[in-house]
């Protein structure tokens, strides 16, 4: 997997960074949180494999601001709310940024802006589809499962198998059409882990 990193974020510099801005504005909204909420800017490092703290913003009147230098490299930053699990993936490049985090439903926050955010999104509206329709298989099962209903089980189970391949169908579609976005190297790397594509196909 090492070999795909460098070339991939080598054609995402050509993809990057359109509007020569020396800095860009991370502007929020965060519903149903208390002043002084810290949340935590990080930045993954692809070498290393694990995110590093780089700022910390404080929640004021249910918003927070602040403008940072564009990288010359691209990255991929996460903001994380004190006392929540979920990250919340971004790219940053040369156009301000902005996103509302809301308390009741922050699985489905968005950063908006720029063209390398624009391609995770639509990534990751996908796959929270999936995941929809994956939960709902699995109430269903468990449901099938109390009543005994071996047909139904074997319906579930097959739709199971077929969501499960659509989902790996459309990974591997959004790797072609979208390779020169951060985030292909994140979905390579999971589908190698998930055995759903052979690491020699990506050597």
């Amino acid at each position: 997997m090492k070999k795909i990193f460098p070339v991939l974020l080598t054609a995402t510099l050509l993809f990057a960074c359109q509007n020569n801005k020396e800095t860009y504005v991370l502007e929020g909204e965060a519903i149903g949180y208390a002043d002084s909420t810290k949340i935590i800017v990080q930045t993954y490092s692809f070498k290393d494999g694990y995110a590093l703290n780089k700022d910390t913003l404080y929640i004021k009147d249910g918003k927070f601001s602040r403008t940072y230098p564009v990288s010359k490299k691209p990255l991929m930053n996460m903001l994380r709310v004190d006392n929540e699990r979920a990250n919340i993936i971004y790219f940053p490049e040369d156009v301000d940024l902005k996103v509302t985090i809301d308390k009741s439903n922050i699985r489905k926050t968005f950063v908006i802006g720029g063209k390398q955010n624009a391609s995770y999104n639509e990534y990751k509206k996908k796959e929270l589809e999936f995941l929809d329709e994956a939960e709902a298989i699995k109430t269903d099962y468990q449901e099938a499962v109390k009543n005994n209903d071996s047909k139904h089980i074997a319906l579930l189970q097959s739709k199971e198998l077929n969501l499960k391949g659509n989902a790996a169908d459309y990974r591997k579609e959004f790797i072609k059409t979208q390779p020169k976005s951060i985030f292909t190297t994140m979905v390579l790397s999971g589908m190698v882990n998930n055995n759903e594509i052979s690491s020699h196909t990506i050597m």
